[in-house]
């Protein structure tokens, strides 16, 4: 945390946090920085290095309920017609199919796939280690990919990986390129949708994206603005002899 008046963090008080925290920021923002100076005043306690209670009586900073961002059909149609380099179309697929996270698309090595099997094992959040199932798409992918290593090794560093940046940038730039204007991760959100949709069942979705907690899927599980619209549409009733109608003037 920067303030114009301290540089010393053994000098920061509570009146520093509520002021920093009272500052328009995004939530995430704020609550990344509440857990920091959380943990920083425990490593205080625990090493007897001082006791400022940095966050004592300050709530969590509330954080809107999350919502899943997927892109349209006709934009994901585009995209994946779209004359794209190798990489990009790679990336795409993998986010879109695959449900990978930019990061975990950017260290994928040949050999966590077991192609005779149909899965895959993915290093997550946390360096969680669970297996998925392979898309079809990512099989046929796969044929053109190295077996062993990465697949998507570092132009400039030597054996390493791309970045996680470098796809994110990769993806956002391809889609704009078809005139949508999202993330990489908005790929993944949008193939989660999809996959919701045909299993109607939020624990196996939840086991497909690797959630450690069932609340993380329940976004996907939001209804659509065309079911919701036909829904209205559908509802109706053939009027029937001997109805009973409100009385005008009374209350139904």
């Amino acid at each position: 945390m920067k303030t114009a008046e301290v540089t010393n963090p053994l000098t920061l008080t509570r009146m520093h946090v509520l002021t920093w925290l009272a500052r328009p920021r995004k939530p995430w923002t704020k609550v990344t920085y509440w857990r920091s100076l959380r943990a920083f005043d425990q490593w205080l306690t625990e090493f007897d290095l001082g006791d400022l209670q940095l966050t004592k009586g300050i709530p969590r900073p509330k954080i809107p309920d999350p919502i899943a961002r997927p892109i349209t059909d006709e934009a994901v149609n585009a995209l994946l017609k779209a004359r794209l380099s190798r990489r990009a179309a790679a990336y795409v697929r993998l986010a879109l199919f695959q449900a990978l996270r930019v990061h975990e698309i950017a260290k994928i090595r040949g050999e966590e796939l077991d192609l005779a099997a149909g899965w895959q094992t993915v290093a997550g959040k946390g360096g969680v280690v669970k297996p998925i199932p392979i898309h079809p798409e990512i099989e046929k992918l796969a044929e053109s990919m190295p077996e062993y290593g990465w697949w998507f090794p570092s132009p400039i560093r030597t054996n390493d990986h791309v970045s996680a940046v470098t796809v994110s940038q990769t993806v956002g730039n391809a889609l704009r390129s078809v005139g949508c204007r999202a993330t990489a991760h908005q790929l993944r959100d949008t193939g989660a949708t999809r996959f919701q949709r045909q299993v109607k069942d939020i624990r196996v979705t939840q086991a497909y994206l690797r959630h450690k907690s069932l609340a993380s899927s329940m976004k996907y599980t939001e209804v659509d603005n065309v079911t919701l619209l036909n829904g209205v549409r559908a509802l109706h009733w053939n009027p029937i002899v001997g109805d009973i109608h409100p009385v005008e003037g009374k209350a139904s």
